[in-house]
């Protein structure tokens, strides 16, 4: 066959396998476009006989008989056709002569394309000389009865690349280290000479196990010894070709590398369109698409496990410089090598800095802080820094961060201000390092400051700072919030959120969902606080935003409504609560396996026990309690609050079934390990302790349950607002604690001591039950409290005033708040009876 005839059968194959990652729906308007009659018939041909039509190829030789199931090739049986390329057809084959057991993908070249033999065969020298794991082995080859040569090679069971790890939400990293595998399979062909030249996702399989494939060397070509480079070739898949191969130009190594480029962007931000050649960097077009399409750009960061904003600010930087060096334009300016480029993705994966940013001494910086930040978060939320030990290294530090302002400065200046600062994570470590500087000891007279004092004075600073990017300014308020709450400071941790959401509402490119987050952690605040009206508006503002707004979090509705349960409860709306709290069981009950799921469900559980032992059932309770600590360790989580939580609730459940020696052992290890793990100062350890002296006072040692009562109401009245129940609570234990002892004194010790039972118990209701009970106590028509706990504290008023003085009207107003305070649990009822009995009522 002359030269030009061969030319005329590499532009039919050209443009063939154009046609073949064409939309079937466009095809034929593909053709039509082909100005060559000649070349246009023979292309039609081509395309027929690819998608199964039965046309002769015009021009060459007849065709073949069509290979199909059941038909053999050498010692290999065909069982079904896989694929189909620009030369041939791929098949799923199996060995059948005995001599061993395989599947094999058998690859044979199309009737009609004699002419290129030489290129399928050149194909099967190369898969020979190539041994790596990351590219498909060659077991064998032949020529088939017809004269069609096939060759014989490893079958992948996989998909492509980008479908793999589109499939799996696979996260940025796990996609940069795939193609890191990729890179080490290219750079082996490299050094065997080999450039593939067509490296795009149909040809780099992902298999079951997660290991890369590299496949079809079709239009592969051996560089010389002596050669950098080769003549151009027309092969090529126009969306993935580098320039010099669209140019005509010469083909390196460099092609290769190229491509390299155009997949890590597809797996970043989608596979390319074939128009998408020489387009924008990675991080301006994700930006661009967030402004085109917002439900493609949520759908593309949700296939890649993170929220539009988090993949704008991760895209930025590092990965960007990575994917535009090896895409540049000229090979002489991409990476030197496959190899380069995964070195520069395994320094990325490691939060190194990358060679292709250079040695910018403040970037280098900014990547020591983010790889060391688990170290700079777990100082900053600490009970408690240790400055003096680590004086020194902090100096050091600010002597570089002084020497390399001016140079940061310079550089963000030339970026512009504000995208500087909304690159969330260097905004992060500034605020650390900031954090730390107050630390110095020139601003503390050498003495050492503890992390709330670190806190409390970058909380100041954040809510006055009106320089730093607003939406910086919001993410650092809300951690400084979460911060806060792990030390149990609420009040803190409420304003600090309160800022943030503020800050979140007037930004209009504000992440909705991270504003419903942040709403629902200001509801646990503001329900710790005792703030339910507030909590409860919180609560309906991110309900109405949800409402409006797909999630990407299966969990947030669920934590709503668990929100929803909880505020229901508060207001003893216990119908609502106890059917909210079963939505949320069966949202969860099909999600355990996922831990955020799974922590939702047990803990339902365990405030349905709470509802249970309201209503009396405390054996239900601790059912449910049983079955909730039993799914902490199955569940993965490893937060210590959850399960002292609910072994409190459970000491409770106890105490209502008289089983007094469980309930004394469980109290006392709750409140052991929270004395070691949360601190002295801590609402954790109030509450066991709380819990504790209601365990001796319903076992009748009194004197143990006032030992450990003034550490609690001394941090209650420190940390909560007056008319908080928790401080009720507190208060009127020690006051039913001071009437048990004067019942069990001596006749003058029980006059004084009931003088101090009277202002006791009195605090322990609050302000506005109080009055309604001593006016209806005057006036013979006693009111009824909304709160259980309110009831009973006025009920043992009432007593105290009867065993203090005696008289028919106090027997009476004893009697009256008996009657008004309804069905008791049954420690408090064995109280009542005993207090009937002493003040002379039959009740």
């Amino acid at each position: 066959m002359s030269a030009a005839s061969d030319d005329f059968e590499r532009q039919a194959l050209l443009e063939l396998r154009a046609l073949l990652d064409t939309d079937p729906a466009r095809r034929a308007a593909g053709i039509e476009a082909i100005a060559d009659p000649a070349l246009r018939v023979r292309v039609a041909a081509l395309l027929a006989q690819a998608t199964g039509g039965t046309t002769a190829a015009q021009g060459g030789e007849a065709d073949s008989d069509p290979i199909g199931p059941g038909h053999r090739l050498g010692p290999y049986r065909v069982l079904e056709r896989i694929g189909r390329g620009g030369m041939g057809e791929v098949f799923r084959a199996k060995r059948c002569d005995g001599a061993f057991e395989r599947e094999v993908a058998l690859k044979c070249i199309w009737g009609g394309l004699a002419p290129l033999a030489e290129r399928f065969q050149r194909e099967r020298e190369l898969l020979a000389q190539l041994q790596h794991p990351g590219i498909a082995r060659l077991y064998d080859g032949g020529v088939a009865g017809d004269g069609r040569p096939w060759f014989a090679m490893e079958l992948v069971r996989g998909a492509p690349i980008t479908e793999w790890c589109d499939a799996r939400e696979a996260a940025l990293e796990q996609r940069a280290e795939l193609l890191s595998q990729v890179c080490a399979a290219v750079d082996a062909a490299h050094r065997a000479l080999i450039v593939h030249r067509d490296l795009k996702p149909a040809n780099v399989l992902v298999d079951e196990d997660g290991r890369v494939k590299l496949l079809d060397f079709g239009i592969a070509k051996q560089l010389q010894p002596d050669a950098g480079e080769q003549a151009p070739t027309l092969a090529m898949t126009p969306a993935w070709a580098a320039p010099e191969q669209r140019d005509g130009r010469p083909i390196t190594t460099a092609t290769d590398v190229y491509q390299l480029g155009r997949l890590l962007r597809a797996l970043l931000i989608g596979v390319p369109a074939a128009t998408d050649i020489g387009g924008p960097r990675v991080a301006a077009a994700y930006r661009a698409l967030r402004r085109r399409d917002p439900q493609a750009a949520l759908r593309l960061a949700a296939a890649r496990a993170t929220t539009p904003a988090r993949l704008q600010a991760r895209l930025r930087g590092d990965l960007d410089c990575i994917a535009a060096r090896a895409c540049a334009e000229e090979p002489a300016q991409r990476y030197r090598s496959a190899a380069a480029l995964a070195e520069d993705l395994q320094r990325w994966l490691a939060r190194r800095p990358v060679a292709v940013r250079g040695e910018d001494r403040l970037y280098r910086l900014r990547r020591l802080l983010r790889r060391q930040w688990p170290a700079f978060a777990a100082s900053a939320a600490g009970l408690a820094l240790a400055v003096a030990g680590g004086v020194y290294h902090l100096q050091r530090l600010d002597r570089e961060l002084v020497r390399t302002r001016t140079a940061r400065d310079a550089a963000t200046a030339a970026q512009g201000r504000a995208e500087a600062q909304r690159e969330r994570a260097e905004a992060t470590a500034e605020y650390f390092v900031d954090l730390f500087k107050q630390a110095r000891p020139r601003q503390t007279d050498g003495g050492e400051v503890s992390a709330r004092e670190l806190l409390s004075a970058s909380l100041e600073q954040l809510l006055s700072d009106r320089e730093r990017d607003p939406r910086a300014r919001a993410s650092l308020l809300a951690a400084n919030a979460r911060a806060w709450a792990t030390l149990g400071r609420m009040r803190e941790a409420d304003r600090a959120a309160a800022a943030a959401i503020g800050l979140m509402q007037t930004d209009p490119g504000a992440d909705a969902e991270t504003l419903i987050k942040t709403r629902m952690r200001r509801i646990g605040y503001l329900h710790h606080l005792q703030r339910s009206d507030r909590a409860q508006q919180e609560l309906d503002a991110a309900l109405a935003l949800a409402a409006k707004r797909p999630s990407r979090d299966p969990e947030l509705g669920t934590q709503l409504q668990l929100w929803r349960a909880n505020l229901a409860s508060e207001r003893d709306d216990a119908p609502t609560a106890r059917d909210a709290y079963g939505q949320v069981l069966k949202l969860t009950a099909a999600a355990l396996q996922r831990p955020a799921a799974c922590r939702l469900h047990y803990g339902a559980l365990g405030n349905l026990a709470m509802l249970d032992i309201d209503q009396h059932r405390p054996a239900d309770a601790e059912r449910r309690l049983r079955r909730a600590l039993e799914m902490i360790g199955p569940c993965g989580i490893r937060d210590r609050a959850d399960g002292l939580i609910l072994r409190r609730v459970l000491t409770v459940a106890l105490i209502d079934q008289a089983r007094m020696a469980e309930a004394r052992a469980l109290a006392d290890d709750v409140a052991a390990q929270s004395r070691a793990h949360f601190g002295a100062d801590d609402s954790f350890l109030r509450h066991a302790l709380y819990v504790q002296a209601l365990v001796e006072l319903a076992d009748g040692r009194v004197d143990a349950a006032l030992t450990r009562l003034p550490e609690v109401i001394r941090g209650d009245a420190a940390h909560l607002p007056a008319q908080a129940p928790a401080r009720r609570d507190a208060l009127g234990l020690q006051a039913l604690a001071w009437i048990a002892r004067a019942d069990a004194g001596e006749p003058g010790a029980s006059a004084m001591a009931m003088s101090d039972a009277v202002p006791g118990a009195a605090a322990a209701a609050d302000l506005a039950a109080a009055v309604r009970v001593l006016s209806a106590v005057s006036t013979d028509a006693p009111g009824t409290p909304s709160d259980p706990a309110a009831r009973f504290h006025a009920l043992a008023l009432a007593y105290a005033q009867c065993r203090r003085r005696p008289s028919t009207s106090q027997h009476e107003a004893f009697a009256a708040a008996l009657r008004a305070v309804g069905e008791l649990r049954p420690w408090r009822a064995r109280l009542s009876r005993d207090w009937s009995r002493r003040c002379g009522t039959s009740g």
